[in-house]
């Protein structure tokens, strides 16, 4: 894997799309009801460094959250916005296809000015079908969702549905058509009520457990309300066919639930695995997950004594070991959750910013004299467990990092 140094990231926003293309945004010169201001957008090949500009003239705009139900997707969305009338305005969904650089309009639709705050989460399940929802984010609650085919420019009703009922909130590509859904809008730390007693689960936090135990102690009934989170795998133009077709009655290969007393903090694939936390308020436990989808087989831990969303493990999978990092304010261990050992450990000074494989980049601050002046930033990168010998530095302040495959990212300020 190569890695790349790119400087000055503040000026552009960069976003991975298929492969090695980057999708870079700038900001252009038009604001919108004084919130949103208007951006150039272009397709980088990060190998290439070649780029070029798609659909100079129309006003594009970073308003919603676009994702993709595949991993090689031809096409991307983006959106522009025009006012209505004075109370409301209109959010029009492109579409550029890679093959034959052909922008249209896939979607046109209104949305009221006091409503510009809102979360909205657009789902792109194939180049023919969007999953679009509005959130309160204030309260956190579905305003509307709506599933449109772009082909035949219609809605299609699924307030009745799974999906229409609870919403989906992550929609991940595994391959091909499946992915993994995660439906149901997580919860925080603040919904749940702090008086709850907690209850023993008896078993030494981290511990390997079997996965039957953990459901008898964190699950209730399986009825469904609108605070039931689920995860699955599924496929996804199957499951988006039985939610406008037959409700709740939908193909899903559940792999946990969610009632009202937990929630799942996070989900991620990672060395092809899904990856999930699961909190239970009731417990103040949390129980970690590591699915290997391909070989249908499941690691369950736990972790005792969660009051509070910094006592959640971030784990990570390393060398198919998981791994969780902790931060604490005299060093960062990498605690291997197979064996219960620190295999690693870094000082004060030291930040892991960003985990790839077994690649490592950390954020690091040196002083020429210690204690005497505010010293200068680092980016190191190691490779896993050999962490003290560095295979890149610069002096430079770490901002983020985008794996493309072939090229680990590294933007500074």
């Amino acid at each position: 894997m190569d890695i790349q140094l790119i400087k000055n990231a503040e000026e552009s926003k960069y976003i991975p799309l298929a492969g090695e293309l980057l999708l870079q945004t700038q900001n252009d010169e038009s604001i919108f009801s004084n919130r949103f201001r208007s951006k150039k957008m272009f397709l980088l090949n990060a190998s290439t460094n070649e780029r070029f500009e798609i659909g100079a003239g129309i006003k594009k705009y970073l308003f919603g959250e676009i994702s993709y139900a595949s991993k090689e997707p031809n096409y991307i969305y983006f959106v522009s916005l025009e006012e209505e009338t004075a109370e409301s305005f209109w959010v029009i969904l492109y579409k550029y296809q890679f093959d034959n650089d052909e922008i249209s309009i896939s979607y046109k639709f209104s949305m009221n000015k006091s409503d510009i705050e809102d979360r909205l989460l657009i789902f792109a399940i194939d180049g023919n079908y969007l999953l679009i929802e509005q959130i309160d984010r204030k309260t956190n609650k579905f305003k509307r969702i709506i599933l449109h085919e772009t082909n035949q420019d219609r809605d299609i009703p699924i307030e009745n549905s799974l999906v229409g009922v609870l919403g989906a909130e992550r929609i991940i590509p595994i391959s091909g058509n499946n992915c993994v859904v995660k439906l149901g809008a997580s919860k925080t730390f603040e919904q749940f009520k702090n008086d709850n007693k907690r209850k023993d689960i008896l078993i030494s936090s981290y511990s390997l457990v079997d996965e039957a135990d953990v459901v008898d102690e964190f699950e209730t009934n399986e009825q469904l309300t609108p605070e039931t989170e689920i995860i699955g795998i599924v496929n996804i133009r199957q499951f988006i066919s039985e939610n406008s077709l037959n409700g709740a009655n939908v193909s899903m290969e559940r792999l946990d639930v969610a009632k009202k007393d937990s929630t799942f903090p996070y989900i991620k694939i990672t060395e092809g695995k899904v990856v999930y936390s699961k909190f239970s308020a009731e417990y103040h436990s949390e129980k970690i997950v590591f699915y290997d989808y391909e070989n249908d087989v499941k690691q369950v831990r736990l972790n005792n004594d969660v009051y509070k969303s910094a006592d959640l493990s971030y784990t990570y999978i390393i060398n198919d070991t998981p791994y969780m990092i902790s931060r604490a304010k005299t060093q960062t261990t990498m605690l291997n959750l197979n064996n219960q050992k620190i295999e690693a450990k870094f000082g004060a000074d030291v930040y892991v910013k960003f985990v790839e494989n077994d690649l490592l980049v950390l954020s690091r601050k040196k002083h020429k004299i210690p204690f005497f002046n505010e010293g200068s930033n680092y980016i190191e990168v190691v490779r896993f467990p050999d962490i003290h010998t560095k295979v890149f530095t610069t002096k430079a302040d770490y901002k983020y990092c985008i794996s493309t495959g072939n090229n680990l990212l590294i933007f500074t300020l």
